[in-house]
């Protein structure tokens, strides 16, 4: 059976399980794979597990990066001017350049 090697930023598909995941971490020290899944959650496997999957590669399309990004209806639009709610915080208390001596006596 042909294994599929572990790469970051690779996504593949477990065939038995029709899970989708994309490769995170790869680390040889430890030999672990670590996952995150379509719905963020991540995962870790060892190297003997992960030969052991029936893995199918897929190409990063739109579809599997959009689950880890916002929408553009979920920001604000380009033009929309961005006001902070409270004015009130510790960089008000500062007291202005101006009014400071920097010259030494």
């Amino acid at each position: 059976m042909h294994h599929l090697m572990p790469s970051v930023g690779g996504w593949f598909q477990d065939v038995e399980t029709g899970v989708i995941f994309e490769v995170v971490a790869v680390d040889p020290m430890s030999e672990t794979v670590e996952i995150q899944f379509r719905d963020g959650d991540l995962d870790e496997y060892d190297l003997e597990t992960w030969n052991s999957l029936h893995l199918q590669g897929l190409s990063e399309s739109k579809d599997c990066r959009d689950v880890f990004e916002m929408n553009p209806e979920d920001g604000p639009a380009d033009d929309d001017i961005l006001h902070p709610v409270n004015w009130s915080g510790i960089l008000n208390e500062l007291e202005p350049l101006d009014t400071l001596s920097w010259a030494e006596p």
